[in-house]
């Protein structure tokens, strides 16, 4: 499976890849803030802010095309509140991470 849909990023660019790359590294914080709350939420069993924060993450990801993002915002949304949920936020996050650096390295 794709991690990342490098033609629809490529669109997204267009003549420019200086405003997309900062889009990325926008998204890159933001997600990182998101993963943070995401635990919060989980410690605090808070399932409908969880459940909001990954919906949250899931648009922004499929919008970029960071599609392993994506599917793995999915199935954190199908194992909410679970015993390995925080295990797959870490998880997540190295997606996150991967995504970013792929897509940064096309554009750069």
């Amino acid at each position: 499976m794709k991690k990342l849909d490098e033609n629809h990023l490529r669109m997204l660019a267009g003549d420019d890849n200086a405003a997309v790359i900062a889009i990325i590294k926008g998204f890159i914080g933001d997600a990182k803030q998101i993963l943070r709350d995401c635990v919060s939420a989980v410690e605090a069993g808070n399932e409908g802010e969880l459940k909001r924060l990954l919906h949250k993450l899931k648009g922004s990801s499929g919008s970029l095309g960071f599609m392993e993002c994506y599917r793995s915002c999915i199935a954190l949304e199908e194992c909410v509140l679970s015993e390995n949920c925080v295990v797959k936020i870490a998880e997540l996050e190295i997606s996150v991470d991967a995504s970013a650096a792929l897509a940064l390295d096309l554009l750069g």
